[in-house]
C-alpha cells in the first residue's frame, strides 16, 4: 500500500523578553538601599547643576518628561557606592542585557552592569567618567553578552561616584532578552511504499510487521 507521511523540522531559535524596565510606572520591583548616594526616579533633569541628562531616554534621545533612574551623588554621596537591583528572572539559553546610560559630568565616576545566578556578583560591563557632553546629548546604548549565565540570576547597576557632586550617572530602558534553540515544522510529504513483513529501503522510516510505519 502507499502511504504518505509528513515529515521535516528545521532548528530555529525564539528570543522572549524575561525582564524590561523603563521606570516609567515606577521601580517595578527593583530595589537600592537608602543612604547616600542614593538611586532615584527623574522625568527631566537632576537636581544638581551641570550634571545628568534634562530627561530620560526616548530610543536615545533625551525627552523631558520620560522618567528614567539616576544615581544622585551630593548630599554627602560624593565618595560612596549605592547598588540599583532588579527582581529574579530567568534565562534558559542566550541571554542579552541591553540598556541606555548617561554619564554627564565633571566628575563622573564608575557605572557597573554586574550579574549574579547564585554564584557571586560578576561585572560583566563597566565604564569610568564622563561619556555625554551636556545634558541634552543622546544616551548611549550598552549591549552586553549574557551567554556565559543561565539560570534565575539578578542584575544590578552599581554607581560609585567619584569625589565631587557633578558626578550623576542615569540609566534607561533596561531589557534582558533570552534566547533559545528550538525546532519549528517544515513539513514535506513523502510516499512511502509498504509491503507486508519487507522491509523498506527509504532511509529515515522503520516498518513493522504489522505495516506500520514509524519516522527513525
Amino acid at each position: 500500500s502507499n502511504t504518505t507521511y509528513y515529515v521535516g523540522a528545521s532548528s530555529a531559535t525564539t528570543s522572549t523578553t524575561v525582564l524590561s524596565n523603563d521606570f516609567q510606572a515606577g521601580w517595578n520591583g527593583w530595589s537600592a538601599p537608602g543612604g547616600a548616594p542614593l538611586w532615584l526616579r527623574d522625568p527631566d533633569n537632576t537636581p544638581s547643576g551641570g550634571t545628568g541628562p534634562n530627561g530620560g531616554s526616548n530610543n536615545g534621545t533625551v525627552q523631558n518628561g520620560n522618567w528614567y533612574a539616576f544615581l544622585e551623588v551630593s548630599g554627602g554621596g560624593q565618595n560612596g557606592s549605592n547598588n540599583l537591583t532588579s527582581p529574579s528572572f530567568s534565562i534558559a539559553g542566550t541571554g542579552t542585557l541591553t540598556f541606555r546610560y548617561h554619564m554627564y559630568g565633571s566628575a563622573v565616576g564608575t557605572l557597573r552592569a554586574e550579574v549574579n545566578n547564585g554564584s557571586g556578583w560578576v561585572t560583566v560591563w563597566s565604564l569610568t567618567g564622563q561619556q555625554q557632553g551636556n545634558a541634552n546629548a543622546p544616551w548611549a546604548l550598552a549591549t552586553v553578552d549574557l551567554s556565559a549565565y543561565t539560570g534565575n540570576m539578578q542584575v544590578r547597576f552599581r554607581g560609585t561616584a567619584a569625589g565631587y557632586w557633578q558626578g550623576d550617572m542615569a540609566v534607561d530602558q533596561v531589557v534582558v532578552t533570552d534566547a533559545v534553540a528550538g525546532c519549528i515544522s517544515n513539513l514535506t510529504s513523502v510516499l512511502v511504499t509498504v509491503n507486508p513483513l519487507t522491509q523498506p529501503t527509504a532511509p529515515g522510516v522503520s516498518i513493522t510487521c504489522d505495516n506500520t510505519a514509524s519516522l527513525a
